[in-house]
């Protein structure tokens, strides 16, 4: 039987990426939202997402909406680093782009807990 939940993508020459489904993706983040306490707030987000793009049949403004939302989730989730999104053709990254720019103050904050 198939993995489903996964598809691997080319990034170049050489190497690639696995990239899990949406489904997998949103078990994944409730999983890590349930250990730290936001599971609540993490279902809240998805249901308003969800209905902002189920009742928005414009392609660009679902595109706008989507990446509202996984800036949100990084946020609420308080994933340290930058937050970028890749653009899809068939099998392959055909580029990307970066929503949230790393902050290299948290390595040094890192350094200093370490």
């Amino acid at each position: 039987m198939k993995n489903r939940n996964k598809k691997k993508l080319k990034t170049g020459p050489s190497t690639s990426i696995t990239v899990k489904s949406e489904e997998q993706t949103k078990k994944d983040l409730l999983y890590l939202a349930k250990h730290q306490g936001c599971e609540m707030e993490l279902r809240q987000v998805y249901e308003r997402y969800e209905r902002l793009l189920k009742n928005n049949p414009d392609s660009v403004s679902r595109k706008q909406i989507a990446v509202m939302g996984i800036t949100e989730i990084h946020r609420l989730l308080n994933v340290r680093g930058g937050l970028a999104v890749l653009h899809v053709d068939g099998n392959e990254v055909i580029g990307g782009e970066q929503l949230i720019p790393h902050d290299p103050a948290l390595d040094e904050a890192e350094k200093l807990a370490n």
